[in-house]
């Protein structure tokens, strides 16, 4: 297995990113909204999207405020489809060794 391959496994592995992938599903999203959604710190929530975006998994644009203010970052997934195919793959090698877990 290449290096990248056992980084991104890692990275995809890390708690609360299936809640950011799945958020991410619906459209683009600020890291406010993200954290929120999938009940992680700032820190933790900064570190597995900076990790996913290193590996090509999201990509962060700056939204144009509708006001004053500050543009925020908004993250998006690069390949979506990809990404859903990815997890249905490991879902479906984790049933064939007989560890169909519940929770997803």
């Amino acid at each position: 297995m290449r290096p990248t391959t056992r980084q991104l496994l890692g990275a995809m592995a890390d708690e609360g990113v299936d809640a950011l992938v799945r958020e991410l599903h619906d459209g683009p999203r600020s890291e406010a909204e993200l954290r929120e959604k999938a009940g992680l710190t700032h820190r933790a929530a900064h570190e597995r999207l900076t990790k996913l975006s290193e590996l090509g998994v999201v990509e962060s644009t700056t939204r144009k405020p509708e006001g004053r203010g500050r543009p925020a970052r908004e993250w998006a997934l690069t390949r979506g489809e990809l990404v859903a195919r990815f997890a249905e793959q490991a879902d479906e090698f984790a049933r064939g060794l007989g560890r169909s877990g519940s929770s997803g």
